[in-house]
């Protein structure tokens, strides 16, 4: 009879690679950038009411800001998905001239940023119209979907946030980021602040509205880190 231990072996093997993680995520050097606080977010979302025992659906934030807050990034990637399907990585940036926001996989688009682990802030917003791109944004993209479910989700690895609510339909994805170059230095520092993750003084900005599906857009280049992640990409 032959023996079962190479089989063994290899599955265990299999499993460290799914719970350690198989792969290093990019890091790039910068100089150092001002933390920079977000201007008033204006209308703050109301959260809808809690559902009866008929409905199926979770409690959902629903108005112009979605989100506002601080959001723990777990293992480097975070995304934006419809709630419902795993996000796959498989082909994430097939065809894309950017390489911060991946949609070109199904199950939701993955963002890139430059810590591993750590707190983020965070702002969502849904519009109607194409909003301005604010004046604070340093490096820009944007990037086509299709949402689903009738709710978004944030989430990474084992974080997620509360359902928002965003109509089903294609939407043009902005997204807008600040003090990535630093947030590479502060990460190369320490990810954690005490026994708490670390806030990093970067900030980002999702801005969606619908819009007919488009190729992917890089609009403004102005750190290291976003630079070199474009190269990335375009490089295939």
């Amino acid at each position: 009879m032959k023996s079962a231990r190479p089989a063994l072996v290899a599955l265990v093997a299999a499993l460290t690679c799914v719970l350690a993680g198989c792969g290093d995520f990019p890091t790039v050097g910068g100089d150092d950038e001002p933390t920079i606080q977000f201007d008033d977010p204006g209308p703050v979302a109301e959260e809808a009411p809690e559902p009866t025992a008929t409905e199926i659906s979770p409690p959902m934030q629903t108005g112009p800001v979605l989100y506002d807050g601080e959001f723990v990034v777990v293992e480097g990637v975070w995304n934006l998905s419809n709630g419902q399907d795993i996000v796959r990585l498989g082909g994430m940036f097939r065809g894309q001239r950017n390489g911060l926001v991946a949609a070109g996989a199904k199950g939701g688009v993955s963002i890139w940023g430059p810590a591993l682990y750590g707190k983020y802030s965070v702002r969502i917003t849904s519009s109607d119209r194409r909003p301005r791109v604010p004046a604070w944004c340093e490096d820009v993209v944007e990037v086509s979907y299709e949402f689903t479910a009738g709710y978004i989700v944030m989430g990474s690895f084992d974080e997620w946030t509360d359902p928002m609510r965003l109509a089903p339909g294609t939407y043009r994805l902005r997204y807008c980021a600040s003090g990535l170059d630093a947030t590479v230095e502060e990460t190369a520092e320490d990810e954690f602040d005490g026994d708490d993750y670390r806030l990093y003084s970067s900030r980002h900005l999702f801005q969606l509205w619908p819009a007919p599906a488009a190729p992917d857009e890089v609009l403004r280049v102005r750190s290291e880190y976003a630079e070199a992640l474009h190269a990335r990409a375009a490089s295939g």
